[in-house]
C-alpha cells in the first residue's frame, strides 16, 4: 500500500487485507472486504472496504489509477493493480469504512506499523447489511 497524505505522509508497507471482491461496470468500479477467509457464497455479507479514495458502498475514486479500458475477465488483473498500485490520498467523504479507536489515519498507522502482524485485524470492518447475492443481481442499497 502507498500512501501520500499529509495525516500519514509519504509511506508505504505490504500489509494484510480482507478478503475482497471487487466490481467493474459501466456504473462504476468498486470495491467490498468480506470477514471470512473462505471463497465468497451469495450469503456473504458484504463490509465497506476499509480503504482511503472510497466513497460508500464500496465505490473507488479512480483519481490517477491506471485502469483498464475494457471491462471483460481478461481485465481483471488490470483492475485490481490499478487500485493497489495508485498511492491512497484521502478518505472520501460519506459513512464509517473503519471502526477503529482513533479512526481512520490512526488505524493505517498501525496498519503500516505492522501492529496487526499478518492478519487484518477482521473487528475493524464495517458491516453494509448487504450480501454478494444482492450486489450480483445489481441491486443498490
Amino acid at each position: 500500500m502507498f500512501f501520500d497524505c499529509p495525516e500519514i505522509g509519504k509511506r508505504s508497507a505490504i500489509v494484510p487485507h480482507p478478503g475482497l471482491v471487487f466490481r467493474a461496470a459501466s456504473s462504476g468500479f468498486s470495491v467490498f472486504a468480506l470477514k471470512e477467509d473462505s471463497r465468497p457464497t451469495p450469503a456473504s455479507t458484504l463490509h465497506e472496504p476499509p480503504y482511503f479514495n472510497t466513497w460508500d458502498f464500496g465505490r473507488i475514486c479512480i483519481g490517477s489509477a491506471h485502469v483498464p479500458k475494457r471491462i471483460d475477465v481478461s481485465s481483471i488483473a488490470g483492475w485490481e493493480s490499478g487500485f493497489f498500485e495508485s498511492a491512497f490520498t484521502h478518505p472520501n467523504h460519506g459513512g464509517k469504512r473503519v471502526s477503529y479507536p482513533k479512526g481512520e489515519f490512526a488505524f493505517w498507522k498501525a496498519m503500516l506499523d505492522g501492529t496487526f502482524g499478518e492478519q487484518f485485524p477482521k473487528t475493524s470492518l464495517v458491516s453494509m447489511k448487504f450480501n454478494l447475492a444482492a450486489l450480483i443481481a445489481g441491486k443498490e442499497r
